[in-house]
């Protein structure tokens, strides 16, 4: 600040009383906070994330498989789906995704055979994977260099 409680700027020198300017708040205007939906900061971004309108914190698409697996190898990769155990070497999984082809191709990673229990728009989009995935392991247009 200048002597007389003049600003003057870095790139010309000038000073706000000489260029007769009115100094700018340097993060702008403030706005009106309203009240966080359903009033849980951490339930709203997480209901945001998963693609809903931050009033509920489900996926909007949840599905449920049996997996060929024990429930302790499913358990470390299920993130936030649930594993029940079913045998010794057998498990249902309900997982939820923001959509059908994305809880599809979660169920990749397990790595494993996979029972689809429900609902059907999870086995439309398994179904239209297997077509997918079979034609690109039949798709020989661009060899892989041996």
């Amino acid at each position: 600040m200048c002597p007389g409680g003049e600003v003057r700027t870095a790139t010309t020198g000038a000073s706000s009383a000489s260029t007769g300017s009115a100094l700018r708040t340097p993060t702008g205007p403030r706005f009106t906070p309203r009240d966080i939906p359903g009033g849980d900061v951490g339930a709203f971004i997480t209901s945001r994330f998963r693609g809903n309108d931050g009033t509920r914190t489900d996926w909007p698409c949840q599905g449920q498989v049996i997996l060929d697996l024990p429930a302790t190898a499913a358990a470390p990769f299920a993130q936030d789906g649930v594993v029940e155990a079913l045998g010794p070497d057998r498990c249902r999984l309900t997982l939820g995704s923001w959509s059908w082809t994305g809880l599809a191709a979660a169920l990749g990673r397990f790595d494993t055979d996979v029972e689809v229990v429900g609902p059907p728009e999870l086995k439309d989009a398994c179904s239209q994977f297997a077509t997918r995935y079979a034609t690109a392991a039949r798709d020989t247009r661009h060899p892989f260099p041996r």
